[in-house]
């Protein structure tokens, strides 16, 4: 019988946009876009301070979508502004902060920088997982198995993964059952049939295989691109946060 990637990279995927839909959710990336569609209906607060509040959070919401700045209160954004024009702060380093936590709660100790890494290693592993998914492949080959045998068929080959041997339709015609597997002579089957249906089936299974195979290379360079941005986000955060709080605390001592 036919098969193709298994559900695991199914459930990957399902997980990495359940990732992002919470993350839209709890960062309040959903507020924002509501925003966007009820300003030009014109529907907004009533109530004067409820609506100032509201433009106060729009307004952070804009500082982190427009320079990566992702504060809590009005008060840290002016603080930031003031750390990055005395040099304290780079502004090229918010870049990479846009999708990271709130600077200025609290410094981030040897707690947080185990987690962080666990949360790395575990995207580490979902690339590997993956990999080892995809390896015994091929992009235009039908995966055809029968028990713990396996064979890679494509229009013109069949392929052995065990032997590395590729079967043209001339020696598929060759092999016997006494000396060969019975998986090549079944899987060879598919490529000298006159049978439509049979021909349709092994084009079929091509057809899915090649969709999976995508699927999971797409899926590999987006993990790769996470757990290096992750990786990068956050020595980056750890060395703005920890210094935007020496500042802040500064500040405050300043005016006590």
């Amino acid at each position: 019988m036919f098969d193709f990637i298994g559900s695991g990279i199914d459930g990957l995927y399902k997980i990495f946009w359940l990732i992002i839909i919470l993350y839209l959710v709890v960062s309040g990336g959903i507020g924002y876009l509501l925003r966007l569609i009820s300003k030009p209906l014109k529907v907004d607060f009533t109530d004067r301070i409820i609506k100032n509040l509201d433009g106060d959070f729009l307004d952070l919401q804009l500082l982190r979508l427009y320079h990566g700045i992702n504060v809590l209160n009005k008060k840290d954004a002016r603080l930031v502004s003031k750390a990055i024009s005395k040099g304290i702060l780079s502004e090229k380093n918010f870049r990479f902060l846009s999708f990271a936590p709130p600077i200025g709660k609290f410094k981030h100790g040897k707690a947080e920088i185990v987690l962080y890494v666990a949360l790395v290693l575990l995207f580490f592993a979902s690339i590997l997982m993956v990999c080892n998914s995809v390896r015994t492949y091929k992009y235009n080959y039908a995966s055809f198995n029968a028990g713990s045998e396996r064979a890679l068929i494509s229009e013109i080959y069949v392929y052995d993964p065990e032997s590395n041997e590729y079967f043209n339709a001339k020696q598929c015609r060759e092999l016997t059952t006494a000396t060969n597997k019975k998986i090549l002579i079944s899987a060879c089957g598919y490529l000298l049939t006159k049978d439509p249906a049979e021909k349709k089936e092994l084009m079929t299974a091509i057809e899915n295989n090649n969709s999976s195979f995508i699927a999971a290379m797409i899926l590999i360079v987006l993990l790769f691109i996470i757990t290096s941005f992750l990786t990068l986000g956050y020595v980056i955060y750890f060395d703005t946060n920890n210094k935007f709080i020496d500042f802040k605390n500064n500040e405050e001592r300043r005016f006590e």
